[in-house]
């Protein structure tokens, strides 16, 4: 977890480019905005219960219970867009999480659910085998996928990897826009996108590092607080729509478009 000590500073924004007119973004600011009104039934939360269970448990207990930790998975999934009638997800029973939940337990992963990833210097050393573990998921879900039609989405990929290990944020809808209209560009599973997000971490780490104090943040891991920023950016910059209130935040519950 990240340890909130550092005190707000004047460098804790982040100029984003985009074809608007657009002040410095407070990365507080943005992270109070997505988390204002929530309470315990918001579907953001089912994030954090999904998270909560796998880092409150060691690995030998969670593959005993790989069961529960499947079911777990998968009610974070569907109420956070994954089981609309566009994916393949729906077809299936819990039953389908469980070989995902097999190969994230596997020891060679061990070092994604120990550290804080983003928040170390040398972090970027770690980017393969956040690909592998990724990669791995999407091969545990092709065969359901494939015999749906379906392929297995990044954005599918990622949301695992965001509720279960917080090591990555989820590349969905508007985490997506949010990074089109800053320096980070198009968000893509790749080295590259890899390490432009640990960059950002570690140019704003102090933000981020003093945002934590925050109630609504305690406990989050630090991709978790860049996945809400980016998100809550996008949300903002859906063209000709106002800014959104908590109801279209939880926008990403019940959809499943990039």
């Amino acid at each position: 977890m990240i340890e909130a000590e550092l005190i707000p500073t004047t460098n804790d924004t982040l100029t984003l480019q985009t074809s608007r007119s657009y002040t410095p973004v407070n990365i507080g600011e943005k992270l109070r905005a997505y988390y204002e009104g929530r309470n315990e039934d918001d579907s953001d939360r089912s994030w954090e219960y999904c998270y909560r269970y796998f880092h409150h448990a060691n690995p030998e207990a969670i593959k005993v219970d790989r069961h529960q930790a499947a079911l777990q998975l998968g009610l974070y999934l569907a109420s956070w867009g994954m089981y609309r009638g566009s994916g393949f997800l729906l077809k299936y029973a819990y039953t389908a999480h469980l070989g995902v939940v097999d190969c994230l337990l596997e020891s060679k992963f061990s070092t994604l659910w120990s550290q804080e990833f983003g928040a170390r210097d040398k972090d970027a050393d770690l980017a393969p085998l956040l690909l592998e573990a990724c990669e791995d998921v999407r091969t545990a879900y092709r065969p359901f996928a494939k015999a749906q039609g379906k392929n297995v989405t990044d954005m599918l990929v990622t949301k695992v990897a965001l509720g279960a290990m917080g090591c990555f944020p989820a590349l969905d809808k508007y985490f997506n826009e949010g990074c089109k209209h800053s320096p980070l560009g198009i968000p893509k599973l790749n080295a590259a996108f890899i390490e432009k997000i640990l960059r950002f971490c570690r140019d704003n780490l102090q933000a981020f590092q003093a945002e934590h104090a925050n109630k609504y943040q305690m406990g989050c891991p630090l991709m978790k607080l860049v996945d809400a920023y980016f998100h809550q950016i996008g949300l903002e910059l859906e063209p000709s729509k106002p800014k959104k209130t908590k109801k279209k935040q939880n926008e990403r519950a019940t959809t499943g478009k990039k």
